[in-house]
């Protein structure tokens, strides 16, 4: 369908393990999406973070994307780039990253979503699903009605652009949002505080593949 992971690993600059090592033991265990979540950070401290992870994900084989800041990820040649509601217009930072480059944008209801796929994107994520603590300006929580709603939603528009799920979503809450239809999920929290983080993203990536 595309290049799109159906998991998404957003690094969380709380939790006790370094970010560095929250991405090699995820990339060990199998994941290939990694999503560097720095608030807060100037521009230089994001690429000072960011350049040993982007090699990393560069070596594997793994796709790597900064949050918000284009002009972070124009410089450690990322991937992509993730935009929330208040970022660049999608078009905008087309212009700069060109046509390859990913660009994933954030929909928190059905009129922000068609307003989405209206741009050039590649994928959205919509959410939350439930309250999290990992994101500040939380919007409402959509509920797996909601999920409901948006794959009814593109589906009338004859829109194939993935749909990740995001937002406070637990283990056992994939295989009722993915089985409705929604592509993948984002998962911060529950892989880089986990005790094993490979084991937990391999079992992750296990739950995934039986539900396809």
């Amino acid at each position: 369908m595309n290049n799109i992971s159906k998991l998404h690993f957003i690094t969380n600059q709380w939790s006790q393990t370094p970010i560095f090592n929250q991405v090699e033991r995820y990339i060990k265990g199998g994941g290939n999406w990694v999503q560097l979540r720095l608030k807060g950070f100037t521009k230089d401290e994001m690429i000072e973070v960011g350049r040993p992870i982007s090699s990393l994900c560069r070596e594997s084989n793994v796709r790597f994307i900064v949050n918000d800041c284009v002009e972070v990820a124009a410089e450690l040649n990322a991937c992509g780039v993730h935009l929330g509601r208040e970022d660049m217009l999608p078009v905008e930072v087309r212009r700069i990253l060109g046509p390859h480059k990913i660009i994933g944008a954030t929909a928190n209801n059905l009129a922000e979503l068609e307003h989405a796929i209206a741009q050039p994107i590649n994928y959205v994520g919509y959410g939350p699903y439930r309250f999290t603590k990992t994101k500040e300006k939380l919007s409402a929580p959509i509920g797996i009605d909601g999920y409901r709603e948006a794959v009814s939603f593109m589906g009338s528009k004859d829109c194939h652009i993935p749909i990740i799920a995001i937002g406070g979503i637990e283990v056992n809450d994939i295989e009722s949002i993915l089985g409705i239809g929604v592509y993948g999920v984002a998962l911060s929290g529950n892989i880089c505080n986990s005790e094993n983080i490979i084991e937990a993203t391999e079992k992750l990536l296990q739950t995934i593949q039986n539900i396809q």
